[in-house]
Formats: structure tokens, sequence, C-alpha cells
């Protein structure tokens, strides 16, 4: 069980991420990865928002210098990464360690919640909704894959056949859409095949 400390930026960053959706809208600006897919993917199942390609968008690494994000959860895409941050928005990232949940007004933190023990952006934001997304056996494994790969460390066979199919398929947009419906649709089974 976490600290005090630990369970009260656990419930902030859960608390910060609810309130900025009511305010504005579950619209995700992403990394196209595949731990940025499952993490926008369990993000979109919180926040019950069927219509993806409306409020998802994975912008392609060379069209991040300069792109202006405004009032969005922004999955992976920190300003290092050579965005421009305006009005209101929140990141989610692992990237430096420590796993956080930060609020931004322009490109000013306003708030920093550190959720520890995360090891990729899907399970950060799994842990901050642990209760809400009740996932499966089966979905808990697929994130424990995702934690292996974008850790760099192949431990079992599931692990290698995610990262080569997305090796496979990495620039097709319309894949990153599928596995976004499937994950919806809760059709962990279906991303196994």
């Amino acid at each position: 069980m976490p600290g005090n400390s630990a369970l009260k930026d656990l419930i902030s960053a859960r608390r910060c991420l609810i309130d900025f959706v009511n305010s504005y809208g579950a619209r995700i600006v992403s990394d196209g990865d595949l731990d940025g897919i499952f993490a926008t993917g369990l993000l979109l199942l919180v926040f019950r928002t069927e219509d993806i390609r409306e409020c998802v968008k994975f912008p392609h690494p060379n069209d991040l210098a300069g792109l202006k994000v405004r009032n969005s959860i922004l999955v992976e895409l920190p300003l290092t990464k050579g965005l421009t941050y305006v009005d209101q928005n929140v990141l989610i990232d692992h990237h430096p360690d420590p796993p956080r949940v930060e609020y931004y007004e322009g490109n000013n933190i306003v708030n920093s919640f550190i959720v520890s023990g995360a090891r990729s952006v899907a399970s950060l934001v799994y842990t901050i909704f642990r209760d809400t997304l009740k996932l499966s056996n089966t979905a808990r494994e697929i994130i424990s894959a995702i934690d292996n790969i974008d850790n760099g460390y192949y431990a079992g066979r599931l692990d290698r056949i995610l990262h080569s199919a997305y090796l496979i398929n990495k620039t097709d947009d319309n894949m990153r859409y599928s596995l976004l419906d499937m994950i919806i649709r809760r059709d962990w089974e279906g991303i196994l095949e």
C-alpha cells in the first residue's frame, strides 16, 4: 500500500485528469508508439469516449517541432519534443523518471503529481485508474508486456509478438486506431490475435 504522500499524489493525479476532462473534454494528443497507444486506449475507456478519430491525434514525430497543443491531455509528449503548450494541458509521462501527471498553463507547470512504480505510460494510466478500469488478467498481461517492451526487455513470447506486430505496422495510423477500438471494446483476445 502506498504511503500517505504517494496515495495523495495518486488521488490528486486522478482528480486532475477527471477535472480536466470535465472542463475541456477528452481531447488526447499522444505519442504513437505501442505504450502511447495503450495509455490512450485506457484513458478512452475511463472517459467513455468512443469517437476516437475526433478526440485522438497521433502526430508524426517530424511534425512535433512547433506543434501547438491546446486544452489537451498529452501522452508522452513533453515540451522537450519541441511542442508549444497553449492555454491548459495535462502531460502524462514516465520519461524521464519519475512517472507523473503534470498540469500546465502555457509552458509552465502548475502542479505535478508523482505516481510511483509505473514502468510505462500505459501502466501509469492503469495505476491511476485501476479501480475504474477493472481489467481482466489478459489485459494486465498485455500491460505487463508493454512495460517490458518500453524498457527494452523481452521476457516472454507475448513481449516479442506484440513488439514485432507493432514494428511491422508502426507507420500505419489505421493500426493505431484499430488498436484503440479493440481496447475500447475490451477485445483483449483480438489484440493477442
